[in-house]
């Protein structure tokens, strides 16, 4: 092979290689799947910032995908499938008198207690529309009673 072919043959190569990698970038890495939409808020505890937890909004049918993120200085902020959703809010705290096993037979830890209330977890009340169109900010405000 003299060195004008060879020249002429990696030219192709390179073209090929080039069409290749402009392609893989135009199909891209993009999310698939149904579009989610960001939301975020506020959640307070008994008029206070809620310092951290969990919130999950799930969909109100059966059958749907739950969608979730932290709270953290009572702000949150994730991404969320649109329709209306059941919301349950989640946050543990270390319990003043109750221990448990820790890792050596002569260590106790503190045991972690749920605080926030049923009706705002596993029995909830709470409930957002993700509307697409719509504000997608909330604001969840609990109380312990």
């Amino acid at each position: 092979m003299n060195s004008k072919m060879f020249f002429q043959s990696c030219r192709r190569a390179l073209s090929a290689a080039i069409v290749l990698l402009i392609a893989a970038a135009l199909t891209g890495c993009g999310d698939s799947g149904p579009k989610r939409y960001a939301v975020d808020g506020t959640v307070t505890y008994e008029g206070e910032l809620l310092p951290e937890g969990e919130i999950i909004f799930f969909p109100s049918e059966e059958g749907g995908t739950p969608d979730a993120g932290p709270i953290k200085d009572g702000k949150f902020s994730f991404r969320s499938l649109p329709g209306e959703k059941k919301v349950q809010i989640t946050a543990a705290r270390q319990h003043p008198t109750k221990t448990i096993p820790g890792p050596t037979p002569d260590v106790r830890m503190p045991a972690m207690e749920q605080y926030i209330p049923e009706r705002y977890n596993t029995a909830t009340e709470l409930t957002a529309n993700v509307d697409p169109l719509g504000e997608l900010t909330y604001t969840f405000e609990l109380e312990a009673n």
